[in-house]
């Protein structure tokens, strides 16, 4: 294991050995001045240096406030020099850079514009790679080599300001991409990974990155300040014109197999794109946010206060990370995204998504809970098996009925149906090891849902520029249904006897209605010099009606079980109201507002005749500012203020006693939570030499806290009941810093996040301020040439501690560290072999109640070779976890205890995989093209 980690870090030290030696040889700074017909500087004017022979880009560089510009450490040999600015005509001249020149001065280079022709020079196959038109960066995608069969993910990892993280996370001028765009269009809705890793980078001609305003922003004209990172992907013109597309497959050992396709139709006029997937390699379906949506329904398996209802997993979540600790998991889906520009004024938006799930998770969980000032120790395994199967629909409609009206359709519908059949067996002992008690579960629960929510906007914009009125009403309707058939047994100790024991055997059903509306109308009043007066109000009602049938099961037949079963209704009526002050300046936007909000809960418990009634009236302040001090350059904060009313689950005076260990207790006196939320963030991202701060602040403060209180016995039997306690308080921060060492040809990244939580627990009626801190900081080395090799080392430390006010003893912290190597290498000049390698190593050190270390190395290797007239055809072989170590290993720390989860997860196998791409553009007929995959 040393050996290998050596192996890794001298490879990598190695490699920056021979980029320093490389930049130690001799070298030339180009520099000049931009300027106008008038020898007026320019600046923000692009100046790339592209190697005459094949037009690769050899350095680039933009001029400052005196429209000086450097061009440092060039290699001798022929160039073409291109300079372009917004407004003006490009400058394009071949450069000649001999060697012995330290220094090579260009004087004074002029722009003109673009009706003055001066009979540039030009050179078939130049690129300019880099424009800046406003606020929007454009990368001219030819410009950066990437490989036949590459994906959109690939190209932007080559454009200088844009990152691609290991889990598929694009950063722009150091700030998260929230949204990627085709051709100004979204792809598959809003999840930015549906485009960067299915369109391949071939197809793209151009790609601006910018600050997208909000759809109202846009129309009426008025910032609202509610804007988002956006890529758009211009596609090439001939890509409009036809198909193209890729299918992948592969087999391995272990029998895991990988299979990938798609297929895409562009034109001026429509989008359309079919997607298919399937693996038994945990790799997800499609997105993180497709899996959100697809959970959604699942909430409502459980019971207020996160304990379960209708499941035996402890927290009745679906495995969204798919990822080495979650069990093994096969996923197969399918997907068609087409959108249609009826006409000038309308366009059409459809697509529609199918996933299926099926998980095995076995697992063994330690966890050391803490009582006060005493502890007790708790040991699970669990065997898992979950299936779900989803559908869903997204449609939108877009009519600009004229001028000054805009009309926005939104609708989703959903089906899913899902088993969950689970079988675990738990022990819980005294800190002398002392067996209290031990249970043993048997689970199988079937359930559907069905929902559809529907969304309809209307912007009007009038003659006075900044006067908009805005309205929205939406509507929303669920069905969950689920069975579940349940046993247990448990049995309580004294000594090494059986003192007594209970079982449940039972059959539950459950089915839950909802149905939810709103209407939202808010007035713009321009008020002169960029002040505007915002008035709004708010109606919504969220209605729930849910029944629950628990029968007891004997030999004799079932026996329905009133005390358990339940019959409820509720609905939350919010009525909201306000007014907001809008100041928009050239560099500055400042908001503050307030408003009103009345809350009301009605339910009523029809199994117990009970009502229960709350009324919650708060007011609601607000503040936004933002200053741009030059473009990628800014600061806001943002202030807000929330309520979070109880759920009816938390205030019903009921019992759930599903589980004889942990029995659940509504509590009708609870509170609304009320939330302060204090948000800063720093944004600089330095157009010239590529380096970037992003730094954001948020704190969190809540008064009557909604927690769960514990009442633990002396046989470890849990009472847990929903509380308000005094405060919450909840601070992050998060810190990324990345910079170029040009001598080494090199960027260094640092990371920094850091959480602090400060709550309050009730175990046995003693109130226990707790205090965690979790830190995780990552330092990353990478070079900036990809052309050839492309690597990237660098280390995670992780630090998590948590204090108790009433039993200091207890408190405990641990630390867990990560070192990482990722390496890309062209074999061959022609590019025809690729290899390409990742190497984890985490080491857990013994620390608290984990008394034993743990060191894991994870590393998966590929060799890749493309073959067939112009590389068309590529095959791979991939190995996975190679050293046969993966583990499947969590650790964590809550409020009031520690645990340690072992999941049976995904080991070595080594794959075969082969990669085919189709493609069919205007009269030139069909034409099938094979296409490597990196």
């Amino acid at each position: 294991m040393r050996f290998l980690l050596k192996m890794a870090i001298g490879i990598a030290m190695s490699l920056l050995l021979q980029t320093s030696a490389f930049a130690q040889s001799p070298k030339t700074n180009v520099s000049a001045t931009i300027a106008d017909s008038a020898e007026t500087p320019i600046a923000g004017a692009s100046v790339v240096l592209l190697r005459a022979a094949d037009s690769v880009l050899v350095s680039f560089a933009m001029s400052n406030g005196e429209g000086r510009v450097v061009l440092r450490k060039i290699p001798q040999g022929k160039y073409l020099m291109q300079v372009s600015a917004i407004q003006y005509s490009r400058y394009s001249e071949p450069l000649l850079v001999e060697d012995g020149l330290a220094e090579r001065e260009l004087g004074i280079i002029k722009l003109y514009d673009p009706e003055y022709t001066l009979g540039e020079t030009v050179i078939e196959g130049e690129r300019t790679p880099i424009f800046i038109n406003g606020d929007t960066l454009e990368y001219n995608a030819d410009a950066f080599k990437t490989q036949p069969g590459d994906n959109v993910e690939e190209l932007l990892r080559k454009l200088p300001g844009v990152e691609v993280q290991r889990d598929g996370t694009v950063k722009a001028q150091g700030e998260e991409v929230q949204r990627v765009l085709v051709d100004g269009k979204e792809f598959f809705g809003d999840d930015p990974q549906m485009a960067t890793k299915n369109l391949p980078a071939d197809a793209i001609d151009r790609v601006q990155v910018f600050d997208k305003a909000s759809e109202t922003s846009e129309f009426t004209g008025v910032d609202d300040g509610n804007d988002e990172k956006t890529i758009n992907l211009q596609l090439k013109e001939d890509k409009k014109q036809g198909v193209f597309g890729k299918v992948m497959g592969g087999y391995g050992t272990e029998n895991r197999y990988e299979g990938k396709a798609n297929v895409n139709r562009f034109n001026n006029r429509l989008q359309f794109s079919a997607l298919g997937m399937m693996n038994n390699i945990n790799e997800a379906g499609f997105s993180l946010n497709d899996y959100l949506n697809f959970i959604g329904g699942m909430q409502n398996l459980m019971a207020g206060g996160g304990e379960m209802r209708l499941t035996i997993e402890d927290d009745g979540s679906l495995p969204i990370n798919m990822g080495n600790n979650q069990g093994l998991i096969n996923t197969a889906g399918a997907g068609l995204n087409f959108n249609y520009d009826i006409t000038k004024k309308t366009e059409l938006s459809l697509n529609y998504l199918y996933s299926n799930i099926k998980t095995r998770r076995d697992r063994e969980v330690y966890r050391e809970n803490f009582l006060g000032d005493q502890t007790f120790i708790s040991e699970t395994e669990q065997d898992q098996l979950s299936q779900y199967n989803q559908h869903s629909v997204n449609l939108t409609l877009r009519t600009q009925i004229d001028s000054m009206t805009k009309l926005t359709w939104r609708n989703t519908f959903g089906l899913r149906d899902a088993l969950n059949t689970s079988e675990r067996f738990s022990q819980s002992f005294s800190a002398e090891q002392i067996l209290a008690n031990d249970g043993f579960s048997d689970g199988n629960t079937l359930g559907d849902r069905g929902n559809l929510r529907s969304n309809l906007t209307l912007l009007r914009r009038f003659k006075k520029a900044g006067r908009a009125f805005t309205a929205n009403a939406s509507f929303g309707a669920q069905n969950d249904q689920s069975d579940l058939d349940l046993f247990t047994r448990n049995r309580f100790y004294q000594g090494p006897v059986v003192a007594f024991a209970d079982s449940v055997n039972q059959n539950q059903g459950q089915t839950i209605r909802q149905l939810t509306y709103s209407g939202r109308v808010t007035y713009t009043e321009p008020l002169g010099k960029g002040r505007y007066l915002e008035a709004n109000f708010m109606h919504s009602n969220f209605g729930e009606n849910s029944r629950r049938d628990v029968f007891d099961r004997f030999p004799t037949g079932d026996s329905f079980n009133e005390g358990l079963s339940n019959h409820f209704q509720k609905d939350y009526l919010y009525n909201r109201g306000g007014l907001a002050m809008r100041i928009n300046r050239k560099k500055s936007q400042f908001n503050v507002g307030l408003n009103y909000q009345q809350s009301k809960l009605a339910g009523e418990i029809f199994s117990q005749d009970t009502l229960i009634t709350q009324d919650f009236r708060n007011w609601l302040p607000s503040m936004r500012y933002r200053y741009d001090f030059a473009t990628a350059k800014s600061l806001s904060f943002r202030y807000n203020t929330e309520v979070r009313e109880p759920s009816l689950e938390q205030l019903q005076p009921l019992v759930n006693n599903t589980d004889p260990l942990n029995i659940f207790l509504g509590n009708p006196d609870l509170q609304a939570e009320y939330t302060h939320s204090l948000a800063s963030q720093l944004v600089i991202f330095d157009q010239f030499s590529f380096t970037n701060l992003f730094l954001n602040l948020n704190l969190r403060y809540t008064q009557n806290k909604i927690t769960n209180a514990r009442s633990i016995d002396s046989l470890f039997r849990q009472t847990i009941q929903p509380v308000n306690v005094g405060q919450d308080i909840v601070l992050r921060s998060f810190l990324n810093f990345g910079t170029p060492i040009k001598p080494l040809k090199i960027k260094v990244n640092l990371d920094v996040q850091t959480t602090y939580n400060r709550g309050i627990v009730f175990v046995n009626a003693i109130e226990n301020t707790t205090d965690r801190w979790i830190t995780s900081s990552t330092l990353s080395f990478e070079n900036r040439r990809k052309e050839r090799v492309d690597w990237r080392i660098g280390g995670e430390l992780g630090y998590n501690q948590s204090q108790y006010s009433v039993s200091a003893e207890l408190n405990q912290s641990f630390v867990n560290q990560r070192y990482f190597f990722d390496l890309d290498i062209n074999l061959d000049k022609e590019k025809k072999w690729q290899f390409s390698s990742q190497f984890d190593y985490w080491l857990y050190p013994p620390s608290g109640p984990f008394a034993e270390s743990q060191n894991i190395a994870l590393w998966e290797a590929s060799l890749g070779h493309s073959f067939l007239e112009n590389n068309r055809a590529r095959i791979e072989l991939v190995g996975y976890d190679l050293l046969n170590q993966n583990i499947g290993l969590n650790r964590s720390n809550q409020l009031n205890y520690f645990e340690e989860e072992r999941v049976t997860t995904l080991r070595r196998y080594v794959m075969l995989r082969f990669t085919w791409r189709l493609s069919a553009f205007g009269s030139q007929g069909v034409q099938i093209e094979l296409n490597d995959r990196r």
